[in-house]
């Protein structure tokens, strides 16, 4: 199957949406924008998708290490008690 070359803007514009993304996770938005080209659809589209995706996800996510005392205490009272290898205070 022959798939239509992007054209030059079309080009220039993934290039540029994908240096807007950080380093790590550029080869992720790079394969995006290869799937979204073998299915035919928009490369630069799938590409702000992705990005928008992953960053919603790294806004949800908080790393053990940087949730706040208040925040563990809150979950020790609905919960009951944390396990002793996640208990920060023993």
């Amino acid at each position: 199957m022959d798939y239509p070359p992007l054209k030059p803007k079309q080009l220039a514009n993934l290039k540029r949406e994908i240096q807007l993304i950080p380093y790590r996770h550029r080869e992720d938005a790079l394969q995006e924008a290869w799937l979204a080209y073998l299915e035919g659809k928009n490369p630069i589209m799938a590409v702000k998708g992705y990005w928008n995706r992953e960053r919603r996800h790294e806004r949800r996510e908080a790393p053990f290490s940087q949730v706040k005392s208040e925040q563990i205490e809150e979950v020790k009272s609905v919960v009951g008690s944390l396990p002793k290898d996640l208990d920060r205070d023993n």
